[in-house]
């Protein structure tokens, strides 16, 4: 996941310079055996200008996809009721991902802990899930997890 002011910057020249043909030998061996693969870019529609941890630090960032979803606003209205008022959630921001004639969403939700989804919260718009993923925040390098040579 990149969380980017601007989607652009995956078009110019500095992306190219470390993506694609540069790629290191084991990604271009691994892709293509990787099913299920989804990429996709996105406008955030709520709540606008949110970006990874502006909320305060999470363990874990859950995704949802909704697919074919044509009521924008009843989507965030259901997705803030299932997370917002719960403890565990640091911050919810949903994107229209592109083209926007597909109807297609993505909602990242950034969770202290882990989170029973609201099913019944999300109202019509739980017809559209078809994909929910956790990931665990991931740090190369956290202070204190590898002692100094």
């Amino acid at each position: 996941m990149y969380d980017l002011q601007d989607v652009e910057v995956l078009r110019g020249d500095g992306y190219r310079k470390i993506a694609h043909e540069r790629y290191s030998a084991w990604t271009h061996r691994i892709i293509p055996k990787v099913t299920g693969q989804y990429r996709a870019e996105g406008v955030q529609v709520y709540p606008g200008d949110g970006l990874h941890g502006k909320a305060g630090a999470s363990s874990r960032t859950m995704v949802m996809r909704f697919r074919a979803m044509r009521d924008e606003a009843a989507l965030v209205r259901g997705l803030r009721e299932a997370f917002e008022r719960q403890p565990q959630t640091a911050q919810l921001r949903v994107f229209r991902v592109a083209p926007a004639e597909s109807g297609d969403y993505l909602a990242m939700i950034e969770l202290r802990a882990p989170v029973a989804v609201d099913v019944p919260a999300l109202g019509e718009a739980a017809r559209h899930v078809d994909m929910i993923n956790t990931y665990i925040v991931y740090a190369r390098q956290a202070t204190g997890a590898f002692p100094k040579k």
